[in-house]
C-alpha cells in the first residue's frame, strides 16, 4: 500500500525577507536617531547645568565679600607696612582680567569676639582688649619717656594689668605693646601710628604712663616716641583684628580665581590664588553713587553702567567717587565648556562697558546679576 508523503511548504520567500529587513533598518535608524538626539540633549543639559551651578557659586562668593567691603576699617591703624591705600574698601581694575573682565580687590576686618582670647587658668586680670582708649595730653616734652593722659580718660583702669593670648601682664612692670596713633579726624595722608612698650602705669602720679627703654629677650628696645605725637592722640592696647584683602579675577582658562591675603605680624601674606568656579567668561561691576546725599542712587550716578546713558567716560571710578558708592551691581556671565553647533549660533551679549561680540559662536551662556548695598562704606565714611 502506497502512502502519500506531504512536504511542509510553509516559510518566507526571499522578497519577504528583504522587505522585513528594510523595515527593520528603518525602525533601527529611527531609534538610533532618537537615541543620538537624546544623548546630545543630555550632554548639552549637563554642560549647561554645570555652567549654571558655577555661575551661582561665583555670584555667592563675590557677593559675600563685597557685602563686607569696608567693615572695620574705620580707625584701623597704619602700622607696619600698611598704607592708606591698603585701607580702601575696594579697588577695581577695569578690563584687566581675561576676556576684558574686571578685577576687584576688597578689604575688610574679620570681627573677633575677643582679640585676646580665653584667659589663662586662675587669672584675676581683665582682658587687655577691654582696656579703654587713653588720650594724650599736651604738657610733656618730646624727649620724655612719660606721657600724661587727659583727666577725662584716667589711666586707673590700666593700673592692675591685664592678660592677652594666654600671657599675663601684671602691675607695676607691664611690658606689653601698646599703639599710639594721631588724633581722630586726621586726614588720611597725615595719619601715623607707632607701637611702644608700656613699662609702668602711674595712676596716682599725675595720671601718666611710662614707656622707658626695656630689654626683651636680651634686646634693648628704645621707646621715647609717645610725646612726639600731638595732643589728642589715642593710646590703646595693641592687638589687631585680622585684616583681610580678597581679590577676584577671571583667568585665561575661564576660571574665577580668588586670592586671599591677611595682614599679620605687621605685613601682608602673599598667598596663591585659588580656583572658585569654572565656566566663567566675564565678571563686571557697576557702581551706584549717591552724589547729593539724599539716600538715593542718582540717575546719573552710575559708573560702568549700560542703563540708557551707557557708561560715563572710560568707566573709571575715581577716588572721590568711592566715598559716594552705595550700591554695587555684580554681573557674572557663564559659558558652556564646549561649543554646540547642533543648537545654532549665538552672540555674546553686551555687559556694562564690555561690548557685545561681533561674531556669533555656538556656546551657550547664562547671566546672573545681583545688587548689593554697601552699608559698611557709609558707616566708614561717617566715622572718618
Amino acid at each position: 500500500m502506497n502512502t502519500e508523503m506531504k512536504m511542509n511548504t510553509a516559510g518566507f520567500t526571499l522578497l519577504e525577507l528583504l522587505i522585513a529587513l528594510a523595515l527593520g533598518l528603518i525602525v533601527l535608524t529611527a531609534v538610533l536617531g532618537v537615541f543620538n538626539s537624546s544623548t546630545l540633549s543630555y550632554n548639552v543639559q549637563e554642560d549647561v547645568a554645570a555652567m549654571q551651578q558655577d555661575v551661582r557659586v561665583s555670584k555667592m562668593f563675590v557677593e559675600r565679600d563685597i557685602r563686607m567691603a569696608g567693615a572695620g576699617l574705620a580707625g584701623y591703624p597704619l602700622v607696619g607696612s600698611l598704607t592708606a591705600d591698603d585701607l580702601q574698601p575696594f579697588v577695581v581694575e577695569n578690563n584687566l582680567g581675561e576676556n576684558n573682565s574686571d578685577r576687584i580687590t576688597i578689604s575688610y576686618v574679620i570681627p573677633t569676639p575677643d582679640e585676646c582670647g580665653d584667659p589663662p587658668p586662675s587669672t584675676t586680670l581683665p582682658s587687655c582688649s577691654s582696656l579703654p582708649d587713653l588720650i594724650v595730653s599736651d604738657d610733656m616734652p618730646e624727649n620724655s619717656a612719660q606721657a600724661r593722659i587727659v583727666q577725662t580718660t584716667p589711666v586707673s583702669s590700666w593700673d592692675d594689668g591685664c592678660y592677652c593670648e594666654g600671657v599675663e601682664y601684671p602691675s607695676p612692670a607691664f611690658g606689653f605693646e601698646f599703639l599710639i596713633e594721631t588724633p581722630p579726624g586726621t586726614p588720611p595722608e597725615d595719619r601715623t601710628a607707632d607701637i611702644a612698650i608700656l613699662t609702668q602705669v602711674q595712676a596716682n602720679n599725675n595720671n601718666m604712663i611710662q614707656n622707658r627703654p626695656i630689654r626683651i629677650n636680651g634686646i634693648r628696645i628704645p621707646n621715647v616716641i609717645v610725646n612726639e605725637y600731638p595732643a589728642g592722640s589715642i593710646i590703646r592696647f595693641f592687638s589687631l583684628q585680622p585684616l583681610l584683602r580678597v581679590q577676584y579675577f577671571v583667568n585665561e582658562d575661564n576660571i574665577l580665581m580668588r586670592k586671599e591675603d591677611v595682614f599679620e605680624n605687621q605685613a601682608w601674606t602673599d598667598n596663591a590664588p585659588q580656583p572658585i568656579a569654572e565656566h566663567i567668561e566675564d565678571l563686571q561691576f557697576a557702581f551706584g553713587l549717591d552724589t547729593d546725599d539724599d539716600g538715593e542712587i542718582n540717575a546719573d550716578g552710575w559708573r560702568w553702567s549700560d542703563a540708557e546713558g551707557h557708561f560715563e567716560g572710560d568707566g573709571d571710578l575715581s577716588d572721590d567717587d568711592k566715598s559716594l558708592v552705595r550700591t554695587v551691581r555684580i554681573s557674572v556671565l557663564g559659558r558652556t565648556n564646549q561649543d554646540r553647533e547642533e543648537l545654532g549660533p549665538e552672540i555674546r551679549p553686551a555687559l556694562e562697558d564690555h561690548a557685545a561680540s561681533e561674531d556669533p559662536d555656538y556656546f551657550r551662556r547664562r547671566l546672573s546679576q545681583t545688587m548689593v548695598e554697601l552699608r559698611n562704606i557709609e558707616i566708614l565714611m561717617n566715622a572718618n
